[in-house]
C-alpha cells in the first residue's frame, strides 16, 4: 500500500499513435492527485486527447481524487478528447458508482478493450 503524499505515475504509449496509457499506483489523495492533474495536464498541452487511466494499482481515492478527475475529463473534453478507466479495483469502482461518476466516465475491462475503443473514435 501507498504512503500518502505517494504515487506513482508511468506513461506509455500503445502502438496506436496519439494514445496515452498512464499508470498510476497508490494513493490518490490531495497532493497525488494534483501530482496526476500535471501529468495529464502536460499530455494534453502536448497535443495528445486520448487517454486511459489504468487503476490496476489504486488502492484508495477520496473526495478531493475524485474531484481531479472531473476536472482531468473536463479538460480532456474542452481539447476534444476522450478519458477512459481500465483495471479499477472493486473499492475503486463502488465509488464511482455511489457517486454516479460511472455516468460520466467511460470503463473498460481490459487495455485492448479500451485502445480498440478509442482507436474507432
Amino acid at each position: 500500500m501507498g504512503l500518502k503524499n505517494d504515487i506513482s505515475i508511468n506513461i506509455r504509449e500503445p502502438e496506436v499513435t496519439k494514445i496515452k496509457i498512464v499508470t498510476v499506483e497508490g494513493e490518490l489523495e490531495m497532493f497525488t492527485s494534483i501530482k496526476l492533474k500535471k501529468y495529464i495536464d502536460d499530455i494534453v498541452d502536448s497535443g495528445t486527447n486520448r487517454i486511459i487511466l489504468d487503476f490496476y494499482a489504486m488502492n484508495y481515492i477520496n473526495s478531493l481524487g475524485l474531484g481531479i478527475l472531473t476536472e482531468i475529463l473536463k479538460k480532456i473534453k474542452q481539447n476534444g478528447g476522450i478519458l477512459v478507466f481500465i483495471n479499477l479495483s472493486s473499492e475503486v469502482k463502488k465509488i464511482f458508482e455511489i457517486t454516479k461518476l460511472v455516468k460520466f466516465f467511460k470503463i473498460f475491462n481490459s487495455e485492448k478493450e479500451a485502445v480498440s475503443y478509442l482507436s474507432s473514435l
